[in-house]
């Protein structure tokens, strides 16, 4: 752990994992990112390496995520295997994607988070659909909480999203279609 606190704030920190009577390392590196390095140069400079990383642990917000995804999908030159990207923090399950053309026309595509980079992206954390299920369930399963609606006067719930927040729209994307799908009469309103 000598590499974990580098002085200087230039530096990339890293922890080397050894076990006994073992030859391999695993080395832990924490790369910043900046204004002035992108994530694509970041990937491109982690390809070039000799040994590759094995993964690439990131994703802090879903804008984040899909662009490290996108980055990794679109780097097919490694020298050694194309590396796993571990998602760890909440991200949206579904990303809305500009199209690759700029003379495109239409409205934006939305695609899976996980598909981006697929068949090489593993997510650490509760999806949004797993979250509102949660929530839905525990709700339905306490009585003094319980959504008390009836068909003539179903129970109103309000889902609130940031019309910037991509995670945010995802989230109350899944409340509705959960919140549907109770079979509760309610009457779900989204401004």
């Amino acid at each position: 752990d000598s590499g974990a606190f580098p002085e200087r704030t230039t530096a990339v920190p890293e922890v080397i994992l050894t076990l006994p009577d073992c030859q391999q390392r695993l080395r832990v590196r924490w790369y910043k990112l900046t204004g002035e390095v992108t994530t694509t140069q970041i990937v491109d400079a982690l390809a070039e390496r000799r040994t590759p990383p094995l993964a690439l642990v990131g994703g802090g917000s879903t804008d984040r995520a899909l662009d490290l995804a996108r980055s990794l999908a679109h780097r097919h030159e490694w020298k050694g295997s194309r590396p796993l990207l571990l998602l760890t923090t909440a991200t949206a399950n579904d990303v809305l994607l500009d199209d690759e053309s700029p003379a495109a026309v239409g409205p934006r595509k939305s695609r899976h988070l996980m598909k981006v980079y697929d068949g090489r992206t593993y997510r650490f954390c509760f999806t949004n659909e797993q979250m509102a299920q949660a929530v839905v369930d525990f709700l339905g399963d306490r009585p003094e909480l319980r959504m008390a609606g009836t068909p003539e006067m179903p129970t109103s719930v309000f889902i609130l999203a940031w019309d910037d927040d991509p995670y945010s729209l995802d989230l109350s994307e899944h409340f509705r279609k959960r919140l549907h799908a109770s079979g509760q009469p309610i009457r779900v309103v989204k401004d």
